[in-house]
């Protein structure tokens, strides 16, 4: 399978460089056992930027702060890697239909946590996940967050930003690369892939709908 073409922010300092190549090298390790994850994150630019907080997508690259960046251990970085890419298969760049985005945004986290725990990536200590919201939509999640006992006590690790081109072009778009790279067959029999594969599907549907 040949990998989508990559391409970086120019290398202007050393220390910078450094953080990028360990974003490339997880994507490296990727290709054999997370082979999904690995050609959807070659759609998705890599490039720094010291204005934001932590990192964020707009569906069609990621961007990161890399002093924010060299703080986080290899593990760390490597969800919040992934977390990204599934944020915008799962068109979480739409614009949120509901006013709470505190709340919508945890949603989101934990829809895409869901997949990457499926996958076999593993997450963080203080990862948003909720157990009893697996495979549920994401309104569905929104409003049961509204019973939540500690809702503050909840940490936001990423920033969602919204897509600049058309949103409902860029989410159809990402549906059919997911729907192309499951028709390959070295994707489709990978165990990350299968043990994913009903959520995934789940929330493309929900996708196709918004």
């Amino acid at each position: 399978m040949t990998h989508p073409t990559l391409t970086v922010a120019t290398r202007t300092h050393e220390r910078d460089a450094y953080q990028l190549d360990k974003w490339l090298t997880d994507r490296a390790r990727w290709q054999q056992h997370q082979p999904l994850t690995w050609a959807l994150a070659g759609y998705l630019p890599l490039a720094m930027d010291t204005t934001l907080d932590t990192a964020t997508t707009d569906g069609t690259r990621i961007r990161f702060n890399p002093l924010w960046s060299g703080g986080l251990d290899d593990a760390t970085r490597c969800h919040i890697h992934a977390h990204l890419v599934w944020h915008c298969v799962a068109g979480h760049f739409l614009p949120a239909p509901v006013t709470d985005h505190h709340r919508w945004h945890l949603a989101c986290d934990h829809e895409v946590n869901a997949v990457l725990l499926l996958l076999g990536i593993a997450l963080p200590g203080k990862a948003t996940f909720f157990p009893a919201c697996i495979g549920k939509p994401l309104i569905e999640i929104h409003e049961w967050l509204k019973f939540h006992p500690h809702l503050a006590e909840e940490e936001l690790v990423d920033q969602l930003e919204p897509a600049e081109m058309n949103c409902t072009a860029l989410a159809r778009q990402w549906s059919n690369r997911v729907e192309s790279l499951l028709a390959t067959p070295e994707v489709a029999s990978a165990n990350s892939t299968r043990k994913a594969l009903w959520l995934i599907q789940r929330i493309m549907a929900t996708v196709r709908h918004r």
